[in-house]
């Protein structure tokens, strides 16, 4: 005999069933869920601001030439009413391979302070030591008279030998053109030179030479451009 299938029975299984795995996802869930984190309140604690400013550093104490080592300077006055020195500043004694000392030259304030001074790279060892020339010869210095920026002249002279510089207030080397002074004298060969003055308080100055006639010359220059004004004349 065919048996019958009984709804009743499984539908109340389903039910059952179904209950169940409610009740375990609910318990899932309960022992799962993120649970808040505790956090002890936070306090905020204003932080005062000091409006004192930090003491500013002592300048770092000047650096000075010393001035035993000079061995010849000349001082000016400069456009800006400032005084300065023209040094001749010995950098090295002598030794057995070389028995003369070795100088710098610079322009520098009254106070010989190293952070403003000017090196004339010209006019120092080695390109041209005047500490040998000055023990040897001689080094003369001659600074513009005038009102306005200033000229320096510098004049070397070993035996026969003649040299001379023309710087500005500020160190800048002006080349003295001396092309001009033999043409139109009896004998054109020039010998002797020597500085011969400035020209009042104007930026000229004159150099006087000896030609090999013996006869004596002198020509004017303009401490600007380092050229020479008008003809060479004969003084004697």
């Amino acid at each position: 005999m065919e048996s019958k299938i009984n709804w009743k029975n499984i539908l109340i299984g389903v039910i059952i069933g179904a209950i169940l795995v409610g009740l375990v996802g609910i318990t899932f869930w309960y022992f799962t869920r993120p649970k808040e984190s505790e956090t002890s309140p936070v306090t905020t604690t204003k932080t005062s601001t000091s409006s004192a400013k930090p003491a500013a550093s002592s300048a770092k104490s000047d650096e000075k030439l010393d001035q035993s080592l000079i061995l010849k300077q000349v001082s000016f006055t400069n456009s800006q009413g400032k005084s300065k020195k023209f040094i001749i500043y010995k950098i090295a004694g002598e030794t057995s391979d070389y028995p003369w000392p070795k100088a710098d030259t610079y322009i520098v304030d009254e106070y010989l302070s190293k952070n403003t001074a000017v090196k004339i790279s010209q006019l120092s060892s080695p390109t041209y030591n005047l500490g040998e020339t000055l023990s040897v010869g001689e080094v003369l210095i001659y600074v513009s008279a005038g009102p306005g920026k200033k000229f320096i002249i510098i004049t070397t002279k070993i035996a026969e030998g003649f040299a001379a510089f023309l710087l500005d207030e500020d160190g800048r080397e002006i080349k003295i053109d001396f092309s001009k002074m033999g043409l139109g004298t009896k004998i054109p060969g020039m010998y002797n030179l020597s500085f011969g003055q400035w020209v009042g308080n104007s930026t000229q100055f004159t150099i006087t030479a000896v030609s090999g006639n013996n006869h004596s010359y002198e020509a004017t220059f303009e401490a600007t451009t380092g050229k020479q004004v008008g003809e060479t004349r004969e003084t004697g």
